[in-house]
């Protein structure tokens, strides 16, 4: 006999208070405020990520250490037949080419690793290889860059995950983080729960899950369909007829796993008992946050 759970998925986007746009709750809730300027666009540097400074001084330290060994690299002035100097600095000049190449090709091969590593544990493994996978989809010139994992992200959406679920009111009814918040570290957020009869003991002391990571990106990925590319709250269309089919709310959280500008994610996730029912709590928050009014996803 086969065992049949009936899951129904909520999505949820979040309402900023300076940047993002979207609704915590029903459409009626939806504002819009005025775009950032250009500064808000750059990057806050997380716990774990170097700073655009930092980044710069070591790129100079590095310029000027090439230039030294450049110099270093001349060999020294000496008497001996110009056909064979010219032999020795055309084989230097190849073999240097050839280290550069092979330099570039490591630095190629370290940020695919990077990209295809799985740094994610437990039920979150696949999760950032699910987003990229929505973003490879994309079709523009310059594709968009894979996102990579930070564990600063992923503690911070775990911990909203554990306190959503923890508390019956939240678990029945899970909210956003305030949008100041998100806006003041610049992050974005999404949020998914599915509910269903999960099988957990007998006692339903330990509720069983009733999802999986990539449930949980398909489902944001599914708004896809209903969008029809533009700037956001601009010239985008986001079909409101085809969204509530998908059980969601907006665009929106498709538009943020697609986000060109956003680099990094971090996930959590956490299982809680609504009633009869078994819920399943998803949460994503990204650096830098997407979903920027007047501005398009890429």
């Amino acid at each position: 006999m086969r065992l049949v759970r009936a899951v129904q998925k909520r999505l949820f986007l979040l309402l900023g208070a300076i940047s993002m746009v979207g609704c915590v709750g029903t459409t009626a809730d939806q504002g819009i405020t005025p775009p950032p300027s250009d500064s808000h666009d750059a990057v806050a540097a997380l716990d774990d990520s170097e700073s655009a400074q930092d980044a710069g001084d070591r790129e100079a330290h590095a310029a000027d250490a090439t230039n030294g060994k450049a110099s270093a690299d001349q060999p020294p002035t000496r008497a001996t037949d110009s056909s064979v100097e010219e032999a020795e600095t055309t084989s230097r000049d190849s073999g240097d080419g050839d280290h550069d190449a092979a330099m570039i090709e490591a630095d190629a091969s370290t940020s695919r690793d990077a990209a295809n590593a799985s740094p994610e544990t437990g039920r979150l493994v696949g999760i950032t290889a699910a987003h990229n996978a929505v973003r490879a989809m994309v079709k523009t010139a310059i594709p968009l860059a894979p996102l990579t994992w930070s564990q600063t992200l992923a503690d911070y959406a775990q911990q909203w995950a554990t306190s959503l679920a923890s508390n019956p009111a939240t678990c029945a009814a899970p909210q956003h983080r305030p949008g100041s918040e998100l806006v003041a570290l610049d992050y974005g957020e999404n949020l998914a729960t599915f509910g269903g009869a999960g099988f957990g003991n007998r006692d339903g002391s330990t509720p069983s899950s009733v999802s999986t990571a990539v449930q949980a990106v398909d489902a944001w990925a599914s708004e896809e369909m209903c969008w029809t590319y533009g700037t956001i709250r601009g010239t985008e269309q986001c079909n409101m007829a085809c969204i509530r089919a998908q059980h969601s709310d907006g665009c929106g959280h498709y538009t943020q796993v697609v986000w060109r500008q956003t680099k990094q994610l971090g996930c959590g996730v956490a299982t809680c008992k609504n009633g009869s029912l078994t819920e399943d709590i998803w949460i994503c928050n990204y650096a830098p946050a997407g979903n920027f009014v007047g501005k398009a996803p890429y």
